[in-house]
């Protein structure tokens, strides 16, 4: 999968680190998912049990650090999307969120316990 990657994908990441227009903001409050990202912009935000996921012309990286989500980029291949977990967990988890994202080989999964939304994106690729 990593073969398939081309430096074209490591410049977009690049850009969408930090390097052109794209922002980033995450919050976590009571449980709700909340996923939006439209022409480079992030943002995640968890608030009562209700998820909703949004993908438009841009991608990122989600890390859970102590309850809170940060979205730091996002790739986007053929419309669609993976989030990725740093230092290889592949795995975020927001205990008593009710927000767990799950990566398993390419395939990314988003799912809201107890809450209302399953969010399935598969045949993505990604850069670990």
């Amino acid at each position: 999968m990593q073969d398939a990657m081309s430096e074209g994908w490591e410049l977009r990441t690049a850009k969408l680190a930090g390097e052109v227009e794209g922002t980033a903001v995450s919050h976590i409050v009571e449980g709700t998912a909340v996923s939006h990202i439209v022409e480079g912009t992030a943002v995640s935000h968890i608030v009562e049990g209700t998820a909703v996921s949004h993908i438009v012309e841009g991608a990122a990286v989600s890390h859970i650090v102590e309850g809170t989500a940060r979205v730091q980029r996002y790739l986007i291949v053929e419309g669609t999307a993976v989030s990725h977990i740093v230092e290889g967990a592949a795995v975020s988890h927001i205990v008593e969120g009710t927000a767990v994202s799950h990566i398993v080989e390419g395939t990314a999964v988003s799912h809201i316990v107890e809450g209302t939304a399953v969010s399935h994106i598969a045949a993505v690729r990604y850069k670990s």
